[in-house]
């Protein structure tokens, strides 16, 4: 099996322009994605969950990172609880009344849109709303744009399951048990929740999501055999241009929900505790 390559799976388009930026990622479109992007405002070659970056910098092994991740689920929705707006209540309520514990992905899902370290990984289904991503810190670092056909991911998943689970479909409540249960296992799948959430409503946002720790996102999606998807990097200099655009368009942290939050900091505050 070749060696992974990032620049070969995921081939690097540079824009050359503020309007280079926006024609290379494309425009909003209504109705079902037909992409998934990912913003991230530096451009590290790959994608890694918040809790893996954790886990890099406090040095834990997966046993711990397991461990960690159920701490942090559990600690946020107790503490977060009178802070929450009434759709991310409504999400991490519903999953813990579904599987009676509060270390499940519906937790999961709201803490990573408030920073708290969960192995999931956000993407969008507006460009322009993973450019500001790109683009919103590290003005003198390039930021990148990572993007996939939506289609082609949903299919490309669909192969892993006969594998993993023994069956082709209905696996949702396999991928929720194996979670809760803290298994190891080689899969990666989307997420997506009901728009009740703020945040989520606004970022137009989804997951992905691995069965394992200590995974690079971008690696796991290829090796499913992933063709249509690739880079769009935006140089420094051209970061601020591409604010002040999206700001005109109407996409700015205000727009995005991305206000001052005591949910951030109830997620800043659990992430410190280990």
């Amino acid at each position: 099996m070749a060696r992974y390559d990032a620049n070969v799976a995921w081939k690097i388009e540079e824009a050359a322009s503020v309007a280079d930026c926006f024609e290379l990622v494309g425009v909003p479109v209504n109705g079902p994605p037909t992409h998934l992007f990912h913003g991230d405002y530096g451009d590290y070659g790959r994608i890694v969950s918040s809790l893996d970056l954790w886990a890099e910098k406090t040095d834990n092994s997966h046993k711990d990172t397991v461990a960690a991740e159920r701490h942090f689920l559990e600690s946020f929705a107790k503490d977060v609880w009178p802070h929450l707006d009434e759709g991310s209540r409504t999400v991490i309520q519903e999953a813990q009344e579904k599987w009676h514990t509060l270390r499940n992905t519906g937790t999961m899902f709201v803490g990573r849109h408030y920073g708290l370290p969960v192995r999931c990984v956000d993407w969008t289904y507006n460009p322009w709303i993973g450019l500001f991503f790109a683009c919103r810190r590290n003005f003198d670092r390039a930021g990148v744009v990572w993007w996939m056909d939506n289609a082609e991911f949903v299919g490309c998943v669909a192969t892993q399951w006969p594998k993993v689970f023994g069956v082709a479909n209905h696996v949702e409540d396999l991928i929720e048990t194996a979670f809760i249960a803290g298994e190891h296992q080689k899969w990666i799948t989307g997420f997506h929740y009901p728009p009740t959430m703020e945040r989520r409503k606004a970022q137009e946002a989804c997951v992905t999501i691995s069965g394992r720790m200590d995974v690079r996102h971008d690696e796991q999606i290829a090796s499913l055999g992933l063709r249509r998807c690739g880079r769009v990097r935006i140089p420094p200099g051209l970061k601020t241009g591409v604010l002040q655009r999206l700001n005109d368009l109407g996409v700015n942290g205000r727009s995005l929900a991305m206000g001052f939050s005591h949910v951030e900091d109830v997620a800043r505050d659990v992430a410190a505790s280990l």
